[in-house]
C-alpha cells in the first residue's frame, strides 16, 4: 500500500517566501504539472510535426532511491480503452505516435522498473490531454 501525505505549513503571518511557495504549488496542481515519484521523473514532450509524444526518464539521484543498471524501466500509458506498455530502449527515448490512441485524448504515463507488477511503479507523470 502507498500513502501519500501532504501537509500545508503555510501561514499568512510568515515571509513572502511561503506564500509564493503556496503560490507555485497551487499553480502546478491546477495547470497539471505535478509528478509523483519514488526516484526518477517520467516526463514527454509534444512532437507536433509528427504527432507524437517522446518520453524519457530524469534521473534525480533521490535520496533512498537506488536505480539498479541491470533493471529496466517500462512505461505503461492507460487510456479510457486500454494500457500500452512499452520498455525504454538504450537511447532512453520512447517515441509514440497519436495515432496508437485511437481517438482516446486522456493518457496516464507511469514508470516501472524490472516489470509493470504495482510493487515496481516508481513514477507517474502529470495526465497528458490530447485535443483533436
Amino acid at each position: 500500500m502507498i500513502k501519500i501525505v501532504a501537509k500545508n505549513y503555510v501561514k499568512e503571518d510568515k515571509t513572502n517566501e511561503y506564500l509564493e511557495l503556496a503560490k507555485e504549488l497551487e499553480d502546478a496542481i491546477k495547470k497539471n504539472r505535478t509528478w509523483i515519484s519514488k526516484g526518477p521523473l517520467l516526463l514527454w514532450e509534444f512532437d507536433n510535426s509528427n504527432k507524437a509524444l517522446a518520453f524519457t526518464v530524469k534521473e534525480t539521484n533521490k535520496p533512498g532511491f537506488a536505480h539498479d543498471e541491470s533493471s529496466t524501466y517500462y512505461l505503461t500509458l492507460r487510456t479510457q480503452t486500454g494500457t500500452t506498455t512499452k520498455e525504454f530502449p538504450e537511447s532512453g527515448t520512447i517515441t509514440v505516435s497519436c495515432n496508437d490512441f485511437n481517438g482516446d485524448s486522456i493518457i496516464i504515463p507511469k514508470l516501472y522498473r524490472k516489470d509493470t507488477q504495482i510493487e515496481n511503479l516508481v513514477a507517474v507523470a502529470p495526465v497528458i490531454g490530447l485535443n483533436e
